[in-house]
């Protein structure tokens, strides 16, 4: 699909949604040659068209779970769930379907049950109750007059995007919104005007003020003030001879006994694997001392594009296969490639980057430069968690940092100073990351009334997880 022709379904699309129980809301027009209104109406349906692993379905006023099949249609009160390395595909209609993904389970709340909008037009909504895991929705035609939700018990999320994935966390009561085709608005429901535009490639969360966590990634370089122009440069490659490399691996489907199948789903499986951990190592990548490829493409969706679109088509370096079929897939990014890609060079990068054992980097690089290059990342991330906390959406067009008095400064300073590092990865050019996770009961219990009940991001660049999706919307 043309970016020209991206851009006019965009404009056939209205998202809305709402953040207290998260749902998401899509209002798709037909174009010219979906079906009208009322014949693709009434077409829609909840039916299996596909699926892998252990899936079960529970009927409504049922004391049991069943398996599913292919071809059944489920009713309202249905609840369906999936168990590891699984997946079911439920279609609407040839048109609009969605994916449950994994270790999902999600319950069938509505099937084109009448309602009426808030201009009071009549419409037929299709809702999803997201229980705990991860949904993947297409809808590309979907009738004027049918509205489709995902809901889940820490935020409500609306959208009217072609391709989007709501994913909740029920241990952590973290929602996880992310857009692939079209715009998301995000509302959250404990302020009647707490509002953000969410862009294609673009992500926010969701999660309760009190009893939720906030985190952030930080990334840490070689300092030359700290350990000499001397030391940095015995690591320095030419731009050229850089790679960034990452791995990714899968198992091979327990239902498929041809080797060549299993072989093929293993692959495809581990070189999705491998394209999300790219898109990650490559959003942290930095550019200089204080700038991301992420801060790179956080306004710039055209950027993103192209950045995702050279990840998604990235041919394997290697592919392995053990005894069992399982694969691991390699895959290689030049650096030369990024920085044509980005339009300018990624001058942190002095040298190929994978992420190597912490022990590794010890024998490589020193104990000076793992203890200075760990806290550079540190405050960078600590940096980072203030700045997301201080554009936590209000209300208004506002956020937290517009309206923050001296006491709320204090507070969130008091409470940055108390984050937790929960992950540490050491890279083979010598950079380091850290994310650290605070919560936020001492900012709500001090300035509730300011912020509200949930947290709610200010958009970030989406770390991509399904890439096979990826290519489908952007074909």
């Amino acid at each position: 699909m043309t970016p020209d022709a991206r851009r006019m379904k965009r404009s056939l699309v209205t998202w809305c949604v709402f953040l207290g129980t998260i749902c998401v809301g899509l209002g798709l027009m037909l174009d010219g040659a979906a079906q009208d209104g009322s014949s693709g109406a009434a077409s829609a349906t909840a039916t299996v068209t596909a699926q892998r692993g252990t899936t079960e379905a529970l009927l409504l006023d049922a004391e049991k779970w069943a398996n599913t099949k292919v071809g059944r249609t489920y009713a309202t009160g249905t609840e369906l769930k999936t168990g590891s390395r699984s997946y079911i595909e439920v279609a609407l209609d040839e048109y609009n379907s969605f994916r449950i993904k994994g270790t999902t389970q999600i319950k069938v709340e509505k099937i084109l049950d009448t309602s009426e909008d808030e201009s009071g037009a009549v419409i037929r909504l299709v809702e999803l109750q997201l229980i705990d895991g991860e949904v993947n929705a297409r809808l590309n035609r979907l009738p004027d007059d049918v509205r489709v939700k995902v809901s889940s018990p820490t935020a409500v999320a609306g959208a009217s995007g072609t391709g989007f994935t709501v994913g909740f966390d029920k241990l952590k009561q973290l929602t996880k919104v992310k857009v692939v085709e079209s715009t998301v608005l995000v509302e959250a429901r404990d302020r009647p005007d707490k509002a953000v535009e969410v862009a294609a490639l673009q992500q926010v969360e969701a999660t309760p003020w009190q009893g939720g966590t906030i985190t952030a990634s930080g990334r840490g370089l070689l300092s030359e003030t700290l350990l000499g122009k001397a030391f940095v440069d015995k690591f320095r490659q030419k731009p050229e001879e850089i790679d960034v490399t990452v791995t990714g691996t899968a198992p091979a489907p327990d239902e498929l006994s041809g080797r060549n199948e299993r072989r093929t789903a293993s692959q495809e499986a581990a070189l999705d694997n491998a394209r999300s951990a790219l898109s990650a190592t490559v959003l942290g990548l930095a550019v200089n001392e204080f700038t991301t490829v992420a801060d790179l493409l956080a306004d710039d969706e055209a950027l993103a594009e192209k950045v995702y679109g050279a990840i998604a088509e990235l041919a394997p370096a290697e592919t392995r296969f053990d005894d069992d079929d399982a694969c691991t897939a390699t895959l290689t990014l030049k650096l030369g490639q990024l920085d044509e890609t980005l339009g300018q060079a990624v001058a942190g990068t002095i040298a190929s980057v994978e992420e190597i054992a912490k022990a590794d980097y010890l024998a490589k690089f020193g104990a000076r430069a793992a203890i200075t290059t760990k806290r550079a990342a540190t405050v960078d991330a600590q940096r980072r968690l203030t700045e997301k906390i201080f554009g936590s959406v209000i209300e208004g067009g506002r956020v937290l940092n517009d309206v923050a008095t001296e006491p709320v400064r204090v507070t969130i300073q008091g409470v940055v100073r108390g984050a937790v590092e929960v992950e540490e990865h050491y890279y083979s050019d010598g950079s380091v990351t850290v994310v650290m996770s605070c919560p936020g009961e001492q900012i709500a219990a001090d300035h509730g009334n300011l912020v509200g009940d949930t947290f709610l991001s200010s958009p970030e660049p989406a770390v991509i997880h399904d890439f096979a999706d990826y290519r489908a919307m952007h074909e």
